[in-house]
């Protein structure tokens, strides 16, 4: 649910600084990124595992964990949009079908198993 208070006003405009600065990616950016990502985990591994590091070998720690840092705000912010979306989207439909508009009709018995899916999903994920 959305609220209209100030904190959510400043997550909203915090989201959509984000978004604006993902949008603005050239495209591919963000897949070469968590390939490199990927590719350099064992030796990020390797190198955290050291009881002792160069400056050098810091230096690369603290670089690597500032981009998981915003590789992980950058998710957070993209499940949320594309959460409130699909509500979004759901309730249009979920009113056009109550409304009798056929299409919209079938279109909600489509979505609506993966909506409850999803109401599940959250619930046994914030029981964990």
């Amino acid at each position: 649910m959305h609220y209209d208070d100030p904190a959510s006003r400043k997550l909203d405009a915090k989201i959509e600084a984000m978004m604006e600065q993902y949008r603005s990616m050239p495209p591919g950016l963000l897949d070469d990124t968590i390939r490199g990502i990927t590719e350099s985990m064992p030796v990020i591994e390797a190198l955290a595992s050291k009881p002792e590091r160069t400056e050098e070998e810091n230096e690369l720690m603290r670089n690597f964990l500032s981009i998981v840092q915003k590789l992980k705000d950058l998710q957070l912010v993209l499940d949320y949009s594309i959460g409130q979306r699909s509500l979004a989207i759901f309730e249009h439909v979920r009113k056009k079908a109550a409304d009798g508009d056929p299409a919209a009709v079938k279109a909600y018995e489509d979505l609506l198993p993966s909506y409850r899916r999803m109401l599940q999903d959250d619930l046994d994920g914030s029981v964990q």
